[in-house]
C-alpha cells in the first residue's frame, strides 16, 4: 500500500463533496474499490457497524497506516466499533505479536497500550524475541508480568483465536493492513485505492452504505454521517 498522494487526497475530497451533495451516488464500486464478501461474517452484532482492521505490529505499512487510523477513529458516530484482528501469516514474530495483542485485548489494556507499542517497534527500534519481553512492555500499562503470561495457552486465548481464525476464513486477508466492514465488505488495495486516506473514504462510503440499507429496512429516511459525527 501506497503513502498519502495527491490522488488520494482527491479521491477524499470527491468522496466527501459527492455524499453531501447528492447522498445517493455510488462513487465507489463493488470489483473496483471493494468487495463484497460471499460469506458474511457469523459473529456480527446487529445494532452496531464493526469495522475491522487487520493489521501486525510486525508490518511497517501499519505503522505507516496508524495515524491515519486514529483521525478516521476519533471521527466516528456511535454505531461504529472499531475491531482489531493480528495476523501472523506463519511469521514467528509476527505470531508473537499478535497473541500478545490479543492477551492484552483480553485484559482490557488493548487500546492504551496499541499506539505505544507500534510506536516502542518502529520508532525506537526495540525488538520482542519472547512473550516473556512483551509481558515486561505491557506490565507499564498495570498488568503484572505472570499474569499476563499465565494467559498464555488459556481458555479465554484459544477461545478469542477459534473466533479470529473462523472471521479470518471469510476475511481471506492477503496483506496489511486490509479493511473490512460489517463483516460484509471488504476494501480492495489496488490502483483504484492507492493512499491510506482512499482506503478509509472507501471505508466511510461502505460504513454509509450499511447505514442506509439498515435504515431502510427499518422504514427510515436518517443521515447518522451528518447528524452524529462531529
Amino acid at each position: 500500500m501506497k503513502t498519502f498522494t495527491m490522488v488520494g487526497a482527491i479521491l477524499l475530497s470527491w468522496g466527501s463533496m459527492g455524499f453531501a451533495q447528492t447522498g445517493t451516488a455510488e462513487l465507489y464500486q463493488e470489483g473496483i474499490h471493494y468487495l463484497e464478501l460471499k460469506q458474511v461474517d457469523p459473529a456480527r452484532i446487529s445494532d452496531t457497524i464493526i469495522v475491522t482492521e487487520i493489521f501486525s505490529y510486525g508490518c511497517i505499512a501499519c505503522n505507516d497506516f496508524e495515524p491515519f487510523m486514529q483521525d478516521w477513529k476519533g471521527r466516528q458516530a456511535e454505531d461504529i466499533k472499531l475491531d482489531r484482528i493480528p495476523v501472523g501469516f506463519g511469521r514467528p514474530t509476527w505470531e508473537l505479536l499478535a497473541k500478545a495483542y490479543l492477551i492484552a485485548e483480553i485484559m482490557g489494556i488493548e487500546e492504551e497500550a496499541h499506539v505505544h507499542l507500534m510506536n516502542t517497534i518502529w520508532q525506537d527500534g526495540r525488538e520482542f524475541r519472547s512473550l516473556e519481553d512483551l509481558a515486561d512492555f505491557y506490565s507499564e500499562f498495570g498488568v503484572g508480568k505472570q499474569e499476563f503470561m499465565a494467559m498464555d495457552n488459556g481458555f479465554a486465548l484459544d477461545m478469542r483465536q477459534n473466533l479470529n481464525a473462523t472471521k479470518l476464513n471469510v476475511y481471506s486477508p492477503r496483506s496489511t493492513p486490509t479493511m473490512i466492514v460489517d463483516g460484509k465488505y471488504k476494501v480492495r488495495s489496488s490502483d483504484s485505492v492507492p493512499s491510506y486516506q482512499a482506503m478509509l473514504s472507501v471505508v466511510d462510503f461502505l460504513v454509509e452504505k450499511e447505514r442506509k440499507a439498515r435504515m431502510s429496512a427499518l422504514g427510515c429516511d436518517f443521515n447518522w454521517s451528518t447528524q452524529h459525527i462531529g
